[in-house]
């Protein structure tokens, strides 16, 4: 019933729409985006004493989500000619819900560990506890 009314709603009018239903989940967790921030600081560090570059945290950040994460395209709006364009943005990780997150950390951990960084995983940390739940 909710279907057809939202069909009638949009076809009612001249313009398109894009409509996604997705599965409920739970976005990312704070203690997640924590200790992505701690890996990120331990990242930046390490590429700064291998001078490989000067790798502030947000360049270590877009790095790995530019690596790991993509890019998903936004349409924008030129505020002086009122011109619409699409531009392709790094996905945000406030837009991942706890599973994706962790895929990401996971990803994002795999890779130090293959340049020769060791990051941290607190023993009392979730995503220490998913991954966990994920082994067993």
């Amino acid at each position: 019933m909710l279907l057809s009314e939202l069909t009638k709603l949009l076809t009612s009018t001249n313009k398109v729409y894009r409509v996604s239903i997705k599965e409920w989940r739970e976005s990312r967790s704070l203690s997640q985006n924590a200790l992505f921030h701690v890996w990120v600081g331990k990242l930046s560090e390490y590429l700064i004493s291998k001078g490989r570059c000067k790798a502030d945290k947000k360049f270590s950040k877009d790095l790995l989500k530019h690596t790991f994460l993509g890019y998903e395209d936004s349409e924008m709006v030129n505020a002086l000619t009122g011109e619409i364009s699409i531009a392709s943005l790094l996905k945000k990780t406030s837009d991942l819900d706890v599973g994706e997150m962790t895929h990401f950390m996971d990803k994002c951990y795999s890779w130090c560990l293959g340049i020769g960084l060791m990051l941290p995983i607190p023993e009392n940390s979730e995503y220490n506890q998913l991954i966990n739940q994920q082994n067993q």
